[in-house]
């Protein structure tokens, strides 16, 4: 297996290093796709760009660094699908075979990611899917596990690989990382046992730049009335509450961990 992994950066750059720090070791290219206007048209300062395109251009082991301009006439889920197709169009030229779609906040267990490289080398699958693990303001605190959603992992890369909004899935997952798949009797999906993602959803330095981005949240007015809600002043204090409520999308409880893995901490 020669495996390209893809990110995508708006915010949240302070967890670049740390993701791939936890792939790296079985990775052969990475490139970044990073925009510096959000899907709904929030521009980040000359400072910030500063910070971004600084810190991007210092971390070792990223291969390629593409810069995306959204089309803010067209819906946020065109532009993500755009973005992951730009950074999976430039792993098709690098003699891979495999790809990773990423984000930034995204991260492994370094043995296990390594057992299941090779177990889908060994058995040749196609299309590969796992169970995720929310953090909620720092690595030691872990939203109430949902085992109904997944996400994509390791694919087979050829010359038509895409991620498509409607491309047919057996699991609930990211819309914007499904690829087309040719035979489903060559999809994996590992249990929690085998390999999870750690996702640091809600763990930012500054969290209100988390959504201005997010897809998954639907639209501008929306953002907006859960930016008025948010309790940003026990985020930013560290106070964390039993449960973690987004009206309408989500409500999950929060636990602390007895060990934290990550100490991710902002």
């Amino acid at each position: 297996m020669k495996l390209g992994v893809t990110y995508n950066l708006y915010d949240g750059i302070e967890l670049l290093e740390h993701s791939i720090n936890s792939i790296k070791s079985n990775v052969d290219y990475i490139n970044v796709v990073y925009q510096i206007v959000s899907n709904y048209g929030y521009e980040m300062s000359a400072s910030e760009i500063k910070i971004v395109t600084d810190k991007l251009y210092s971390i070792p082991n990223i291969d390629s660094i593409i810069l995306y301009h959204p089309s803010l006439d067209k819906p946020p889920v065109f532009n993500e699908l755009m973005k992951r197709n730009r950074g999976l169009d430039d792993l098709k030229c690098k003699g891979l075979t495999h790809y990773m779609l990423m984000d930034v906040d995204e991260l492994y267990d370094q043995n296990k990611f390594s057992k299941v490289c090779k177990d889908i080398e060994d058995n040749d699958y196609e299309n590969t899917y796992c169970h995720i693990n929310d953090y909620y303001c720092t690595s030691e605190y872990l939203l109430e596990k949902d085992n109904s959603f997944v996400v994509n992992f390791i694919n087979k890369l050829s010359y038509d690989s895409s991620v498509e909004h409607f491309s047919l899935c057996n699991y609930i997952t990211d819309s914007t990382r499904r690829p087309k798949i040719k035979d489903f009797s060559k999809s994996k999906k590992y249990s929690r046992l085998d390999i999870e993602m750690d996702h640091m959803s809600f763990v930012r330095s500054n969290i209100k730049d988390k959504f201005k981005n997010n897809t998954v949240l639907g639209n501008v007015t929306f953002i907006g009335d859960i930016m008025n809600d948010f309790d940003f002043d026990s985020y930013n204090n560290k106070l964390i509450p039993e449960k973690f409520i987004l009206p309408n999308i989500l409500e999950r409880s929060i636990y602390r961990l007895e060990i934290d893995e990550y100490k991710i901490k902002f």
